[in-house]
């Protein structure tokens, strides 16, 4: 099976890069849930760090994919750019981050969600059940979206419990799409010479 050219971002839900990365992000995704959970006093400005750490990671992720590819992306680039300076932005002065993350993970939610329904919608490889499965991760990511931006005061009482939520049904979710991608490399790897 060869993998889709096309790169969905900082997603990498439906590209076929990496299964492996999509595991650690999924239990980052689940264990960060958990975390909110338990540490309501102190979660936005951990939040704030953990985020910024994973922004840098899929900056990062971004340059390697192109690497991997040897083929430069001016529209990749200032993407990964722009998530790895936010990144650090966030775990360097996380009280700074912590002051405007609401309206901007409202935003950057509902520009997540776009992606996850473009991808949904323009891929042709996987099946229609799996593109439904990223579509509805698309619809939750919606609604959150669009109530933390629209609403920023009243969901600061209820964060901790919506990152909660959020992480823990993203986190998931993801889960399964890795565990469908490594089945699926399992499945199309040649088998040993022998």
């Amino acid at each position: 099976m060869k993998p889709q050219t096309r790169i969905f971002f900082s997603t990498n839900l439906l590209a076929g890069h990496s299964w492996k990365f999509m595991l650690l992000q999924a239990v980052i995704s689940i264990l960060l849930g958990i975390y909110f959970l338990v540490h309501y006093a102190s979660a936005l400005v951990a939040l704030s760090i953990l985020l910024g750490i994973m922004l840098v990671a899929s900056g990062i992720e971004g340059f390697i994919l192109m690497g991997a590819s040897r083929r430069f992306k001016f529209g990749l680039t200032i993407y990964s750019l722009f998530w790895t300076l936010t990144g650090l932005v966030l775990v360097v002065n996380p009280f700074f981050g912590a002051s405007v993350l609401i309206l901007a993970l409202g935003i950057w939610f509902i520009f997540h969600a776009a992606e996850l329904f473009t991808g949904a919608a323009l891929d042709r490889i996987h099946t229609p059940g799996f593109r439904i499965l990223v579509a509805v991760n698309g619809l939750v990511t919606l609604a959150f979206g669009i109530l933390i931006a629209t609403m920023p005061l009243a969901v600061a009482g209820m964060l901790n419990w919506l990152f909660a939520f959020f992480l823990i049904f993203y986190g998931a979710v993801t889960l399964g799409v890795a565990l469908s991608f490594r089945k699926i490399s399992r499945v199309v790897e040649p088998p040993p010479e022998g």
